[in-house]
């Protein structure tokens, strides 16, 4: 169960990451997600940033569980 909520993790950083850098350096489409969700770009710039806090925080959170149990 640890492993799939640190994959969820990492995959929300990347996600909103890669959106973030998409969105200023990309005009095309792309597979990340927040893109596919709205057209508004004041909406996609701070779904990209939700996803980077969240991702962030389930990762730091799972990697201090993990070094306490051992």
């Amino acid at each position: 169960m640890k492993e799939l909520v640190y994959t969820i993790g990492i995959l929300c950083l990347v996600q909103g990451v890669g959106g973030i850098i998409n969105y200023f350096f990309s005009s095309g489409n792309s597979w990340f997600i927040a893109n596919y969700l709205t057209e508004s770009d004041f909406l996609i710039i701070i779904i990209n940033i939700i996803l980077i806090l969240i991702g962030g925080f389930v990762t730091l959170v799972n990697s201090i569980k993990n070094n306490k149990e051992h």
